[in-house]
């Protein structure tokens, strides 16, 4: 079968994706109408995944704080809450670090 040959004297053959546009994410399209909407829900959606994660970070550092203040005024000294609170806080920091350098 022989395939047409365009100017530059290529041989043209079909695409095996016969559209391209199936592999293209929405955010990444050539129509300003899918693309602009698109890009304003994938923001959004990041924007309130890295709330979140810092949300949950911060709450795990107020809960281990306030048990382990009322176990300390107690006389108790529990070491697992005194291993979790810098274990958090470090992945906090971390995850905060990789966070921004993505941003």
């Amino acid at each position: 079968m022989n395939s047409p040959q365009n100017v530059e004297d290529n041989v043209e053959t079909p695409l095996l994706l016969q559209d391209l546009d199936i592999q293209t994410p929405p955010w990444q399209s050539d129509n300003a109408w899918i693309r602009i909407p698109a890009q304003i829900i994938v923001s959004i959606l990041r924007f309130l995944w890295a709330h979140f994660a810092h949300f949950v970070f911060l709450s795990v550092l107020i809960t281990v704080g306030i048990f382990l203040s009322i176990s300390v005024s107690r006389g108790d000294i529990p070491v697992g809450l005194l291993i979790a609170l810098p274990f958090t806080a470090v992945v906090w920091a971390i995850y905060s670090r990789l966070s921004h350098e993505r941003a």
